[in-house]
């Protein structure tokens, strides 16, 4: 588990990609990491973590891949997408709100 940790330490970006269920509560890590959170409509499975301007439908994976690369090589891009996706995330009702507090606090 260490090892996961030192990961979403160390990375800029998450993909939420997969077909399978979600692992190790990955897409709220990662937002808490402070990742750029990028996914397929489609196979998203916690979509209020995930910016809309960032999520693609899997057969538009063309602007899916150029979006990352975009984001990988501009780093002011970069910071305005997680700046739009925090932001996005401190407009959540207050019932989103205490349900993922309680959610973590259950967790601890």
């Amino acid at each position: 588990m260490k090892e996961l940790e030192n990961l979403f330490k160390r990375c800029d970006f998450y993909l939420d990609i997969n077909h399978e269920g979600e692992i190790v509560d990955a897409l709220r890590r990662a937002f808490i990491n402070k990742h750029v959170i990028l996914a397929f409509g489609e196979t998203a499975h916690n979509k209020r973590f995930v910016c809309p301007n960032n999520m693609y439908a899997i057969a538009g994976y063309e602007n899916f891949k150029q979006r990352l690369q975009k984001l990988m090589q501009d780093k002011a891009e970069c910071e305005l997408s997680l700046n739009e996706q925090l932001q996005r995330m401190l407009a959540v009702s207050g019932e989103v709100f205490n349900s993922s507090i309680m959610d973590k606090l259950k967790s601890c």
